[in-house]
């Protein structure tokens, strides 16, 4: 995670690395680049480079992809989704919503409730 600043709302950017590992990191993708973990990213870390995976993206001067762009995006959206389960599952704890401390803080906050996740998961 890193804190970001936009429209005078504090974000913060949640890196999974691995479904089955609870370990959050605290980092962009230059960190992931740097370990040599591939990532697979959205359309927003587009031009990241490195080991981040992103989708293909149509420009006005190619309007269309071609079926082979068109089959590896299908594939990244397969792997994605796992992602985009896993970030679900974490916003359902409501105190996500707000948090209400540094944007440092979050990822430990962010981290407890992976942990309590899992327990409630396994029940």
């Amino acid at each position: 995670m890193r804190p970001g600043h936009q429209s005078g709302v504090h974000g913060v950017d949640v890196v999974a690395v691995d479904p089955d590992q609870p370990e959050l990191w605290e980092a962009g993708p230059d960190a992931v680049t740097s370990q040599n973990i591939q990532a697979w990213a959205d359309k927003a870390y587009q031009g990241a480079g490195g080991t981040v995976r992103t989708p293909y993206k149509r420009h006005r001067t190619r309007p269309r992809l071609s079926p082979g762009q068109k089959a590896v995006n299908r594939a990244h959206a397969r792997i994605r989704c796992r992602v985009e389960q896993a970030v679900a599952e974490l916003k359902r704890w409501h105190v996500v919503d707000r948090f209400r401390c540094c944007p440092h803080r979050a990822h430990t906050i962010t981290a407890a409730i992976t942990v309590l996740n899992r327990i409630e998961t396994r029940r």
